[in-house]
């Protein structure tokens, strides 16, 4: 079973002063409640700087992907509190030379009990950090969150292909081109976005459903292989666009035909890069409806 948030708040708060004690690091990145707005906020803070152990806490709403936070200061040594998927990314940065491991202290969440509102923690199979200096809670056995995924249904499957285009064109005529679906993924973070680019200009400025469908394919057509199904797009999403829909589906996708699922080791290989002659080789060759 799930650990309750107070269960892990008491422990994260023993941890944080354990490693203020014992541990040099530069800076702290956890969550805890804004002193002004009184939600669930990430609380970043120097070593040297005066900590409230009280204020850090984990809830429901801690939504953010703190892992993301770390890309701003990679340089330094940083300190994190990481949900499982978070820790995925962590994985997924290190495996691609990202970010050095020796410059993180991970204190990972064992059995997450999830966040409000997004719907990746209904299907989590991540319920346990995959790479932790400390963790807080208690394990959580893998054959209890290890479940069947083989009646999830993701990108209208079920319909034809110009069903699933006048769904999404309707859909995606929400997108105000305001990225923080992008801003928000973990990882996504590429120094320089094709949609910034002018040469060539693969975006034009403004929104419109061309443009809107071009981003969103293209930006899903970046995910496979990378997405670790955290969910913080869809979260962000300020038009609550079901964007998760196309990269889930993508994500076990890759899971049924390779076994693959993005940001499990360190020294995992990419899904690109992991070639095998046996191999199933789905795509253009799928029927209707696959």
């Amino acid at each position: 079973m799930t650990n309750s948030y107070k269960e892990i708040t008491e422990d994260l708060q023993d941890i944080i002063e354990q490693i203020y004690k014992q541990e040099e690091f530069d800076r702290l990145l956890a969550y805890g409640r804004g002193l002004f707005s009184g939600l669930i906020e990430p609380v970043i803070v120097d070593k040297e700087a005066e900590l409230d152990l009280d204020r850090l806490e984990f809830t429901d709403e801690a939504y953010q992907m703190l892992s993301k936070y770390l890309l701003k200061n990679r340089e330094l040594k940083q300190v994190v509190v990481a949900k499982p998927c978070d820790t995925r990314a962590i994985a997924f940065y290190i495996s691609e030379n990202i970010i050095a491991r020796d410059n993180l202290i991970v204190v990972g969440i064992n059995g997450c009990p999830g966040i409000k509102d997004n719907t990746a923690c209904d299907e989590c199979d991540s319920k346990n950090p995959v790479i932790a200096d400390y963790t807080a809670g208690n394990l959580m056995p893998e054959d209890e969150f290890a479940k069947d995924k083989s009646d999830l249904k993701y990108l209208l499957s079920e319909e034809n292909q110009v069903t699933r285009k006048n769904h999404y064109t309707k859909e995606f005529m929400r997108c105000t081109q305001c990225y923080a679906c992008r801003d928000a993924c973990p990882v996504c973070y590429c120094d320089h976005c094709f949609v910034e680019s002018n040469q060539p200009v693969w975006l034009e400025a403004g929104s419109g459903p061309e443009e809107d469908m071009v981003f969103h394919l293209m930006r899903t057509m970046h995910m496979p292989g990378r997405c670790v199904n955290c969910g913080a797009c869809e979260m962000a999403c300020p038009e609550g666009i079901e964007m998760r829909s196309l990269t889930s589906h993508l994500y076990h996708q890759a899971r049924e035909y390779f076994d693959f699922r993005p940001g499990l080791a360190v020294d995992q290989k990419s899904l690109f890069s992991d070639y095998n002659e046996e191999d199933p080789e789905p795509g253009f060759l799928q029927q209707e409806g696959d």
